[in-house]
């Protein structure tokens, strides 16, 4: 596979699934591990980050993952990317600037789809002198070695380094040239060693790297305990934080208040996180562990409860889209806060006490803390009405109603004190706060606040003897309650029933039915992805719809993804399996959210097109009308006796754009800036309005007049329909400029037409092009690749060219 069809894929696995979220590896399916990459590693690290490159999908491999890959239709939008990614580039490039964008292109696919190891090993800082780094990479380049050495040498060319100037260090019989970095920094060393690529900053850690290629240092403690505790049968990435050492590291600039804050919240006790994933039997494993130095401490604490039972999940419907479970004892929780009170301000802990204990809010919150269980479950079921977000349903059980009805009570008094609903017989269409209103269903209270005029939600909370449950929507709540006794519940999935009875105390869990999550999303992806080949052709990239894979393509490689966080011995370990890079909803909101975002955007831009283009025909109306009335257009401006500018022509049209009563309020005989005009500015016509354009001043407006050689609006005098001997509908009028060109409405500013640059200043506003208003009173799109000969014929109003369609 070349580079750049692992980079192709990279790009794909991104567009598809939502990238790296989720710990979703950029090197699929992974090349078997280099031992390396292991040995390069510092025994005394900071940050250590290895990945194990890609290589060819197998179809036969029983891994869903990498079958998915695999598949033709995959594979062939792998190749159209990859053509038209490099075909964009290199035609949009500067031909003298090819071999150093080739050189680039190199290392980065090099890079992301080889086997490599980066690390920092030291970091010395003081206040009065510059730090001392310590680190290296490490690639191993493979069959591309020799386009990699020589993709190096021809960036350090480019940035003028003569081969003769650079300074050599040799490492154990191993020869490193010096990168020609400015002086006060670490020197930092390149150079190859067989198949590898090494990089180091600092000798010491280019002697570590050539005793690991040279095989002559163990593999460090530390690294073969996170092999261990976060095992995977085909490791695709290892990540490495030595959480003490930074710590440490910082503490003489943060300060014993912050060492006392990190002792109470409990994170003086990590030592490390580190995280590992890669495929692992039909799926991708990814996986992290929080390494805690004894037991846990502060908000840690909270983590050392009951472990989550099978029996939790009751509450979950079994055709859940997504669900999650986790126990925290809010009881708990708030007592181990008292301590930050007095790391934070001591002062505010009296304040903090009495809020708690309900003086302004008419209830106790530890009481209310101590009145609900441990154990909150979050789903959205189809079979309750749920699309995905849409159906959010939490719930909570609780111990003690009458703990829990006072503090109900209070914040519905509150809010309706606060925002009354409107009286009988208030002004139609009046818009006030959101009603809080209740309705009685099944024997349960259910309230409803109605969000509609903010956004498309209804919050309702309920209040039963055994739980607190709140949804969006007052249907899903009233689901809830109207299940019978033979409710299927998620209990009965077996991955879950699994990861429940894996190593650790289970904190947490969460579960995703990645195929109807999928079934759902899809269609919103095709939907999109017209508007995306639109936008990357509008860029260069040419890449057809057509090629998105049908929906069973992917969704035969799909199984549910589960996620579950679990407290063990030596701290808490998070493990996410999944079948497809896909992921959770988390990492699918990103895929929708990329496919929608254009679409959006292009429904948006389309709508700024037609209001732009309604004001350019407004505009150019009032100008006929003006000229009906005056026998000619108005000047671009007008001028006292000494010829010195007065008002825009922008001023002068008001009366034809229903703005009679503004235009006699102006001084026609003082300046734009004059203390009385001046004060009119505010008040510009929303005629002369950008919209969505919030980045455009208030009182601005890019819809200006050509002013220049040729131009309809050279002169001082206003132009009339017989000097224009092209045609009114081949000469500009009006234009609308880019956003910083705009100029206050009043003043006697325009765009400044320069024939040999005809396109300065304009284009900015729509994607692609700009509108411009011609002599005829018509509105036009031009394209900013527009032929520039053709654009001077159109500015000139006499200038006898020949204008084709």
């Amino acid at each position: 596979m070349t580079p750049i069809r692992r980079w192709a894929f990279f790009f794909l696995s991104t567009m598809l699934f939502g990238g790296a979220a989720q710990g979703a590896p950029v090197g699929l399916p992974p090349l078997p591990w280099d031992p390396v990459l292991s040995q390069i590693a510092p025994h005394e690290c900071l940050f250590y980050g290895a990945l194990g490159g890609s290589g060819e999908a197998d179809p036969g491999s029983p891994n869903q993952t990498e079958q998915l890959l695999a598949e033709k239709e995959v594979q062939d939008l792998v190749r159209a990317i990859e053509a038209a990614v490099l075909q964009a580039v290199r035609s949009q490039a500067n031909p003298d600037d090819l071999p150093k964008i080739e050189a680039v292109r190199t290392l980065a696919t090099t890079a992301l789809a080889r086997p490599a190891a980066a690390f920092i090993s030291k970091i010395t800082a003081s206040q009065d002198t510059p730090p001392d780094i310590e680190a290296g990479l490490v690639v191993n380049t493979g069959d591309d070695t020799a386009q990699v050495q020589q993709a190096i040498e021809v960036l350090l060319t480019s940035a003028g380094q003569k081969p003769e100037d650079a300074r050599d260090i040799v490492v154990e019989g191993v020869k490193l040239r010096q990168l020609p970095l400015p002086p006060g920094g670490p020197p930092v060393y390149w150079g190859v060693e067989g198949r590898y690529l090494m990089v180091a900053v600092g000798r010491p850690a280019a002697e570590l790297i050539v005793e690991g290629l040279q095989g002559r240092r163990p593999v460090p403690a530390w690294l073969s305990r996170v092999r261990q505790t976060l095992a995977v049968e085909r490791p695709v990435t290892i990540a490495y934080v030595n959480v003490r050492a930074i710590q440490q590291l910082i503490a003489p600039f943060a300060g014993r208040e912050s060492a006392r804050m990190l002792e109470a919240l409990g994170i003086s006790n990590i030592k490390s996180l580190s995280f590992v994933s890669g495929l692992e039997g039909e799926g991708l494993l990814s996986q992290g562990w929080l390494e805690i130095d004894g037991a846990a401490k502060g908000l840690l604490s909270l983590a050392t409860g009951e472990p989550l039972q099978l029996a939790d999940l009751r509450s979950v419907p079994r055709d859940a889209t997504v669900a999650a479970a986790v126990r925290i004892d809010l009881a708990a929780a708030l007592e181990e806060t008292n301590p930050l009170w007095n790391e934070l301000n001591p002062g505010l802990r009296q304040t903090a006490r009495a809020f708690l204990a309900g003086d302004a809010l008419g209830f106790s919150i530890p009481k209310l803390a101590r009145s609900l269980g441990s154990v909150w479950t979050v789903h959205s079921s189809p079979s309750e009405g749920g699309l995905l977000v849409t159906g959010l349903t939490a719930v909570v059980e609780v111990r003690d109603r009458a703990g829990v009805q006072p503090a109900l009570d209070a914040l519905v008094g509150w809010y309706r004190r606060m925002y009354p609903q409107p009286a009988a017989g208030a002004e139609p269409g009046q818009r006030g706060p959101p009603v809080l209103d209740d309705l009685e269903f099944r024997g349960e209270r259910l309230y409803v606040l109605g969000l509609a005029d903010t956004v498309p939600l209804a919050p309702t909370l309920c209040l039963t003897g055994k739980q607190l449950i709140v949804a969006a929507y007052p249907q899903s709540v009233k689901a809830y309650l109207a299940r019978g006794a033979n409710f299927p519940s998620l209990m009965e999935v077996p991955q879950l029933r699994a990861a429940l009875t894996s190593n650790g105390v289970p904190l947490a869990i969460a579960y995703q039915d990645t195929p109807a999550v999928f079934r759902t999303l899809y269609p919103l992806v095709e939907a999109g992805a017209p508007v995306l080949a639109a936008r990357l052709r509008a860029s260069g990239i040419h890449i057809s719809a057509g090629l998105l894979p049908e929906m069973g393509t992917v969704e035969r490689h799909l199984r549910p993804a589960v996620t579950t966080v679990s407290r063990t011995s030596e701290g808490f370990v998070l493990r996410s399996m999944q079948s497809a890079p896909l992921g959770t909803l988390a990492t699918a909101a990103p895929l929708v959210a990329g496919l929608l975002v254009p679409a959006s955007q292009a429904s948006r831009g389309a709508a700024t097109r037609a209001q732009a283009t309604n004001n350019l025909k407004q505009i150019g109306l009032a100008m006929h009308n003006y000229h009906d009335v005056h026998a000619s257009f108005p000047p671009a401006a007008s001028h006292d006796d000494d010829d010195k500018p007065l008002l825009s022509w922008r001023v002068h049209i008001l009366p034809y754009l229903e703005q009679s009563e503004l235009y006699k309020e102006f001084h026609l005989d003082e300046p734009w800036d004059s203390e009385h005009n001046k004060k009119l500015i505010p008040r510009m016509p929303v005629t002369y309005r950008t919209p969505n354009r919030p980045e455009i001043e208030e009182g601005k407006t890019v819809y200006l007049v050509p002013r220049g050689e040729g131009s309809l609006f050279e002169g001082f005098d206003g132009p009339r329909l017989q000097d224009i001997s092209d045609g009114t509908s081949n000469t500009i009028m009006a234009v609308e400029a880019s956003p910083e060109r705009a100029v206050i409405w009043t003043a006697p500013n325009d765009l400044d037409y320069a024939p040999e640059r005809p396109l300065a200043g304009l284009g900015g506003i729509h994607a692609n092009g700009f509108l411009v208003g011609f002599a005829d009173g018509s509105v036009r799109f031009i394209s900013q690749a527009v032929d520039e000969k053709m654009l001077k014929a159109l500015f000139t109003a006499a200038g006898g060219e020949v204008i084709g369609q």
